[in-house]
């Protein structure tokens, strides 16, 4: 009965989990105090929608990249199905194919306080990913 319990109180969360972070996140803009004083650099330009279903959307200033996601503790994790981009014409030009192959990782935020943080390494320099949600 305890075990039942437990595996109740436990499903429970994970729904909380998943309903709370359901909506849509956009990038912050960095303050002035990030500018000067920072060694990371900021990614802007970028939002997730998240979906009821485990579906999102996450796009960039150039890309839309489209696929499931789930969450394991305060982490949400991403997985790229598919890739184009914003503009039409780029996405049949042989030339700009590679950025339509999704990466093989899966992308993973840390979820703290309405926010989804990560970081990714550009040209050898740390860069922080901070969206933040969108009041719905």
């Amino acid at each position: 009965m305890k075990l039942i319990a437990i595996c109740s109180i436990f499903l429970l969360s994970c729904i909380v989990n998943k309903k709370t972070i359901i909506g849509s996140y956009k990038s912050e803009k960095p303050t002035l105090l990030n500018n000067l004083f920072s060694t990371n650099c900021y990614i802007k330009n970028l939002s997730i929608e998240l979906f009821k279903d485990s579906t999102f959307k996450y796009y960039s200033c150039a890309q839309v990249s489209e696929g499931n996601w789930w969450v394991v503790k305060d982490t949400l994790f991403m997985k790229c199905q598919s890739i184009k981009y914003i503009e039409e014409k780029y996405n049949n030009d042989p030339q700009y194919a590679k950025g339509l192959i999704c990466f093989s990782e899966v992308e993973h935020f840390l979820i703290k306080n309405n926010k989804l943080e990560s970081t990714i390494t550009v040209n050898k320099k740390k860069c922080s990913i901070i969206l933040s949600k969108e009041n719905s």
